[in-house]
């Protein structure tokens, strides 16, 4: 019975805090920037880069973050505009978050992996 009410208690306390953990309007300018924000191309994975840092950042052991549905560097013709174009969505905000996590001193206790279907 102890061990189900630590386990609700954890649930009621993960929910009360997430709204303020999602609640990226509290960074600043430059770290919206930082993360490419600013940048239609780039924007919605960027905020989710940022949100993933806001999670490891609150004790979140695991966080899995995907570009855009689908496989869309599985491409069999027209690769270099659809690698150009997915590199310009993703290569600001891995940066960013890498440089994030580093210049908070969360980087080396974090591990993280970039990977694909290949």
């Amino acid at each position: 019975m102890e061990t189900a009410i630590r386990n609700y208690e954890l649930a009621a306390a993960m929910q009360t805090a997430a709204k303020e953990a999602l609640d990226i309007s509290q960074e600043t300018e430059a770290t919206h920037k930082l993360y490419g924000m600013d940048q239609p191309e780039c924007a919605t994975f960027a905020r989710q880069c940022l949100l993933a840092r806001r999670m490891v950042e609150r004790g979140v052991r695991f966080v899995q973050i995907w570009q855009r549905p689908g496989q869309p560097w599985d491409a069999h013709d027209n690769l270099e505009s659809n690698h150009r174009g997915l590199a310009a969505e993703c290569d600001q905000p891995i940066g960013a978050l890498l440089r994030d996590l580093k210049a908070r001193g969360m980087l080396e206790d974090t591990l993280v992996i970039w990977g694909g279907e290949f």
